[in-house]
């Protein structure tokens, strides 16, 4: 059975780690085992994720335009006060730590 822990990680280290899971769950003949401890870590960090990505988007539709080019809203790079307040706000709260439930996965000797 796999080992749950409770970790503290940055936002940034949450996201950067669910789109690496996502990938790996993606993967063809995955042993059952390793593909559920994935799909439950997945489980666990995807709420944190997806209400800083809510909040990214909304917060681009009510101080950004609408780029045709990228299909989404953009800040205006004219308005350098606000995209260094964003850049800013936005790293700090990728840099917010939060606990969050895991299982460690064990992939040959490296723990995941």
């Amino acid at each position: 059975m796999g080992e749950k822990v409770k970790e503290k990680l940055s936002l940034r280290e949450i996201r950067n780690s669910l789109g690496a899971l996502n990938e790996i769950g993606k993967k063809e003949g995955l042993d059952f085992k390793l593909n559920y401890r994935i799909a439950k870590n997945c489980k666990n960090l995807e709420p944190i994720v997806k209400a800083y990505e809510s909040s990214l988007q909304k917060f681009f539709k009510e101080n950004g335009k609408y780029d045709k080019a990228s299909g989404g809203y953009m800040l205006d790079p004219k308005d350098e006060s606000k995209v260094i307040e964003f850049q800013k706000t936005n790293e700090e709260l990728l840099e917010e730590e939060y606990e969050a439930e895991i299982d460690k996965i064990q992939i040959g000797r490296a723990h995941v």
